[in-house]
């Protein structure tokens, strides 16, 4: 994986807003509690973007025809995880950082927020 480019004024909430519009077949997930979500960013070392804990306090995960959201899902889950995509991508590449949360994966690309500035990046797969 490479990084292919990042924009620190594409801030996270234009891109979920982007990812809602995008497609009216959304599929939505199950909505998690803050508290859980307190625990998963004390885990971390980081703190989530207020846009992304809300929407996993709303919706978990999003699918739709065009495009897949991570959410935050239990291993035994079909439903995509930001948490299992964060692992898959530092097995595949070490340089992926620990600050990078993915979001989707379309195009050939893994879409991260960079947890560090909140700015969305995109990581060519290939």
């Amino acid at each position: 994986m490479q990084q292919i480019g990042t924009n620190a004024s594409n801030k996270v909430d234009a891109f979920l807003k982007h990812l809602a519009l995008a497609d009216a077949d959304l599929v939505m997930g199950r909505a998690h509690d803050p508290s859980t979500l307190d625990q998963l960013e004390r885990a971390l070392g980081y703190a989530l973007p207020d846009s992304y804990k809300a929407f996993l306090c709303s919706a978990g995960f999003a699918i739709s025809r065009k495009v897949t959201l991570f959410g935050m899902t239990d291993h035994l889950s079909k439903h995509p995880s930001f948490l299992w995509a964060m692992q898959a991508a530092r097995l595949a590449d070490p340089r992926f950082k620990k600050s990078y949360i993915p979001l989707s994966r379309t195009d050939g690309f893994l879409r991260c927020i960079n947890a560090e500035d909140f700015s969305v990046m995109e990581y060519d797969l290939d």
